[in-house]
């Protein structure tokens, strides 16, 4: 069943979610960067090489074994997730700017990733012979279930333009229902093989998502104050159809996608309340 889930369901749901990703997008989310060209390259460079160097720094400080440590790194290694936008939008931010960012972060990971995972995976000992690492394939596989989708998500959105409005809120919650879908069923098939760890993976998952907010922080210190709140919830909310997907070129295991649940979870729990309180502290100024 786990194999299933991470080898056919995962790279169909990228592409699913991928696809309704790029009918939300226009060429003016890309032409956009020249209104925040400061801002956007400040906040895809910072989370495409600080992300993954906070999960190498979490992986070597606590000696994680290499079941916890790998689906960490490609979490990190993963573009921003879609549901930043739903976060930014609660949040009461620039929606174009966080679309923008997640767009670009997205087609600049069909060079990253490979390029930080062959790095950063022999770096902290779990590459190399420990690890079957297939570069083409993941290119392969990035091209096929996130940037095609993509691209042929644009272009049935710009051909369809205004009549494909009334679906999108459905597309939207279709999509994320479909992801939590294949995580609560990823995480009943492995419930009786993660026990005894899952109280570890919720602690690293939970220094993951703190760490990748405190990331954030950091390098938004560098971009005008308005788009500081939308740079923290891109560096802490990660494509987890990506993740999942990437997974299952290099470890199909249990914990993996366990970690990667959880993470989501996590991940909701931390930022929803970060986006209320953000919009109630906009409200009182």
């Amino acid at each position: 069943m786990l194999s299933f889930l991470t080898g056919v369901a995962s790279p169909t749901l990228a592409f699913i979610v991928m696809l309704i990703v790029g009918l939300e997008l226009r060429p003016a989310d890309f032409t956009r960067v020249a209104r925040y060209p400061r801002t956007v390259i400040i906040a895809t460079v910072g989370q495409a090489v600080l992300l993954p160097l906070l999960a190498v720094f979490l992986a070597r400080l606590i000696a994680l074994p290499r079941e916890l440590a790998v689906p960490m790194l490609f979490l990190a290694f993963s573009p921003g997730g879609a549901l930043s936008n739903y976060y930014t939008s609660l949040a009461g931010r620039n929606v174009a700017l966080s679309v923008t960012l997640t767009a670009v972060s997205t087609i600049l990971s069909l060079v990253s990733i490979p390029i930080a995972a062959v790095v950063l995976l022999d770096f902290i000992g779990v590459g190399g012979a420990s690890l079957s690492l297939p570069k083409a394939m993941i290119m392969l596989q990035l091209f096929l279930f996130v940037v095609f989708p993509i691209a042929l998500g644009m272009g049935v959105g710009n051909l369809l333009g205004d009549r494909l409005g009334r679906w999108r809120p459905a597309l939207k919650i279709g999509a994320l229902l479909l992801v939590v879908l294949l995580l609560a069923t990823s995480l009943w098939t492995v419930r009786g093989e993660l026990a005894a760890s899952l109280s570890e993976i919720v602690l690293m998952a939970t220094l993951f998502t703190c760490g990748a907010m405190l990331v954030g922080y950091l390098i938004s210190r560098l971009t005008p104050a308005p788009d500081r709140d939308v740079i923290v919830i891109e560096c802490a909310v990660r494509n987890i159809p990506v993740a999942v997907l990437l997974g299952s070129s290099v470890d199909n295991s249990a914990t993996y996608v366990c970690f990667v649940a959880v993470y989501f979870l996590v991940e909701v729990a931390l930022m929803v309340p970060y986006a209320v309180s953000r919009r109630m502290k906009s409200v009182r100024e």
